[in-house]
Order: structure tokens, then C-alpha cells, then sequence
């Protein structure tokens, strides 16, 4: 049974951080899933220690998942998230227009030449992936709670 965490807590916000960052989340974190889920939990009292929470933040915000422990830590103190998902959604539009771009380019080389063949289909599937996972990030910033 999920339990609840209040949105915008540092509790749903180290959810968030698993849920974004997945299997690199323990690495980023230095420490186990384990540990990252105790500190997700409502009925412990523990929370990650500053350097973690900015550790893992920066690596949500290099993927342009957002800072979600910053903003939790900003509504504890009164102030409203800053940029939150209109930001995160900024930078992955912007790397999927890349990604599209990339994609179309490989398109136009592959039929230059008239004939579109299996190297050039592969090309394109790779491009095309890239493009799929843009959009699965956008997802996941968009279904995430308390954004």
C-alpha cells in the first residue's frame, strides 16, 4: 500500500527524486534505494543531509526534471517553488526540438539517395528512441504530484 505524502514535503519530493533519476538515483545519492526510500517514508523522522538533497536536485535539473527538493524546502520556509515545472518543461521542449531535429536530418541523409536501407533504417529507429525517451521525460514531469 503507497502511503501518502504531503505534496510539496521533502518526503514526496525524495519520491519525486527516485521516481526521476530511477536506477542512477542510489549512485547520485551515495547511498542504497533502501535508504532513499527510508527517507521518502512519513512515518520516519530522517531526512537526506543537505549535500545529498543538492546532489540529487542537480541531476534531476541536468535531465530538466526540476529541483524538487529546493522547492520543497522553499514552501517549508514560506516562499512559492521557483520555476518548478514551467522550467523543467522549458528545457526538455527545448531537447526535444534537438532530438526532432536530429531525427529529420537523418531522414533527409537517408533518402538523398533515393533508397532507404537497413543502415539508414537503423539510424533512424536510434533517432527515433531518442526522440520517444524526450517525450516520456515530458510525461513524467507532467504526471508528477505537487508540481
Amino acid at each position: 500500500m503507497t502511503k501518502l505524502r504531503p505534496a510539496g514535503s521533502l518526503k514526496q519530493a525524495v519520491m519525486q527524486l527516485i521516481g526521476g533519476l530511477g536506477a542512477d538515483a542510489p549512485g547520485v545519492a551515495g547511498k542504497s534505494l533502501r535508504r532513499l526510500h527510508e527517507w521518502s517514508d512519513p512515518d520516519v523522522a530522517d531526512h537526506p543531509p543537505v549535500d545529498v538533497c543538492l546532489a540529487l536536485d542537480r541531476a534531476m535539473r541536468a535531465q530538466g526534471l526540476g529541483t524538487p527538493m529546493l522547492d520543497a524546502y522553499r514552501l517549508l520556509v514560506g516562499m512559492p517553488p521557483g520555476g518548478g515545472l514551467m522550467e523543467a518543461m522549458d528545457a526538455l521542449l527545448v531537447q526535444l526540438l534537438i532530438e526532432t531535429g536530429e531525427l529529420a536530418a537523418e531522414h533527409r541523409a537517408a533518402e538523398a539517395d533515393g533508397v532507404v536501407c537497413r543502415v539508414d533504417r537503423a539510424r533512424i529507429l536510434d533517432q527515433l528512441a531518442d526522440v520517444r525517451a524526450k517525450l516520456d521525460r515530458i510525461a513524467l514531469a507532467l504526471a508528477e504530484p505537487g508540481q
